[in-house]
C-alpha cells in the first residue's frame, strides 16, 4: 500500500487502495469532520496525499462530480489522480474525457495525474499517464527501471496515435455515440420488469441492471444497504 494517506472514490474499480476518507462517486458529500484536517493545510507545506477517482465509473456507470473533487483537493491540499479509462473518448465535446466535460481545461491545472487505458475508445493495448511537467519528470526519475524496459511494440502506439487523430478530427462521433446510447437506454427500459432499474449516467454508453432492494432476499438487501 501507499505510505501516505490516500483518499479514494468509494466505487473506484481496479484500485484496491483505501484511505482514511471516503468520497461518494458523485462527489456530492463532504468527507466527515473526523476524517478531514481541522484546518486548511498551509500552502507552503509539502504533502503526499491523494484523491483517486474515476471519471466515468466502470462498475456503476456514474460520472464523478469532478469540480467538487478538485475543490476539496485544493481546500485540503490533496493531489488528484483521475483514472479516465472509460470517460476518455466518451465525455466532453470532442471526447477528451471527464475534465473537458466539466470545463476543467487545461487538464494539468486541475488534475495532478491523469491516467487511462488505450483499450477502450482507442481500441489498442496499453495505457497513458500524463500531467504537469514536474510530475512527469518526477515519475520518469523515480519509477523503477522495468517501466521503461518493457515498452510496447511500435505498432501499438502508432495505432493508438492514429485512433486519437481520428477522434479529434471527428468530434461528431461523440454525439453519435450519445444518441445511440440514449436510444439503447430507452429501448432497454421499456423491456425491464418491475423492480429492475437501468442505472447509469445519461451520457454513459454502459448500462447496469440494478435490482431494487425490496426485490432482494433479506440477507442480500441488508448487504446492499450496508
Amino acid at each position: 500500500g501507499l505510505p501516505d494517506p490516500c483518499l479514494t472514490g468509494s466505487q473506484a474499480c481496479a484500485l484496491p487502495i483505501s484511505g482514511p476518507m471516503s468520497l461518494p462517486a458523485d462527489g456530492s458529500s463532504t468527507p466527515s469532520k473526523a476524517a478531514v484536517p481541522p484546518k486548511p493545510v498551509p500552502p507552503n507545506l509539502l504533502t503526499r496525499r491523494f484523491i483517486v477517482v474515476e471519471g466515468l465509473y466502470r462498475d456503476y456507470a456514474d460520472v464523478v462530480d469532478l469540480p467538487r473533487v478538485v475543490a476539496l483537493a485544493k481546500q485540503f491540499k490533496y493531489r488528484v489522480i483521475l483514472d479516465d479509462t472509460v470517460g476518455f473518448g466518451v465525455l466532453g465535446a470532442t471526447g477528451c474525457g471527464t475534465p473537458e466535460h466539466f470545463g476543467l481545461t487545461p487538464v494539468q491545472e486541475h488534475i495532478d495525474i491523469y491516467v487511462g487505458a488505450l483499450s477502450n475508445a482507442l481500441g489498442c493495448v496499453g495505457g497513458f499517464c500524463v500531467g504537469s511537467t514536474p510530475m512527469v519528470e518526477h515519475q520518469r526519475i523515480m519509477s523503477t527501471g522495468y517501466c521503461f524496459s518493457a515498452s510496447s511494440p511500435t505498432l501499438l502506439p502508432v495505432a493508438a496515435k492514429k485512433a486519437l487523430e481520428l477522434l479529434l478530427a471527428n468530434p461528431g462521433w461523440c454525439d453519435v455515440l450519445r444518441s445511440h446510447s440514449a436510444l439503447a437506454a430507452t429501448l432497454l427500459r421499456s423491456t425491464l420488469p418491475p423492480g429492475v432499474d437501468l442505472g447509469h449516467h445519461p451520457l454513459s454508453p454502459m448500462f447496469h441492471l440494478r435490482i431494487a432492494p425490496s426485490e432482494l432476499p433479506e440477507g442480500e438487501a441488508a448487504r446492499e444497504a450496508a
